[in-house]
């Protein structure tokens, strides 16, 4: 926010960076656990912080506050938090993903509703608008716009399923980083 620098420190919560001054936040500030995994901008003036332990944080105007959800999140181990472009907040745990939309609607995709994994490490959102879920050990599941989904994985020829990062370039190759493996680039899903 506001071309501030955060830094995500192991186990004592974090720091913000302005005009080379530090503003450390951690449980003494009020947040709920000691290791923050993710950092989100959520409104103009709001972050949303996701522990290691479950809980979600959000700092307004520099203001530690709980941020809830009305699908229990303790004790999942929440690894990263993504705003897509219909402000619809999607949580990656290793428990399934969450998906709390813009009207405050919650929903779980599991194994247990027929989804492909429940280790969830993190989400993505192309320009063409699907969803695209990197996982502990499956690989990439796309969410397309209709809803159904698709998998990419060692099958489809990763040399690895925990997928680290994913990111779309100016042609709308997405690009995904795997643990051991290297990168992969997809064009038109292969």
């Amino acid at each position: 926010i506001e071309g501030n620098l955060w830094l995500i420190h192991y186990k004592v919560g974090l720091s913000k960076i302005r005009n080379g001054k530090f503003t450390a936040f951690s449980e003494t500030e009020g947040l709920q656990g000691k290791i923050v995994n993710s950092i989100c901008q959520y409104g103009n003036n709001s972050l949303l912080l996701a522990s290691d332990n479950g809980f979600i944080d959000i700092i307004v105007n520099g203001c530690v506050e709980k941020f809830n959800t009305q699908i229990p999140l303790v004790g999942k181990q929440i690894r990263h938090l993504y705003k897509d472009s219909k402000n619809n907040l999607w949580i990656s745990t290793y428990s399934g993903l969450y998906k709390k939309s813009n009207k405050g609607e919650e929903q779980i995709f599991s194994i247990e509703n027929g989804f492909p994994s429940k280790k969830i490490r993190l989400v993505y959102e192309d320009k063409n608008k699907n969803i695209w879920v990197g996982t502990r050990n499956k690989g990439i599941i796309k969410i397309r716009t209709d809803g159904s989904y698709k998998i990419i994985n060692q099958k489809s020829g990763f040399g690895s399923n925990l997928i680290m990062s994913i990111d779309e370039d100016r042609n709308g190759n997405i690009i995904v980083g795997t643990n051991t493996a290297g990168l992969y680039i997809l064009s038109a899903d292969t």
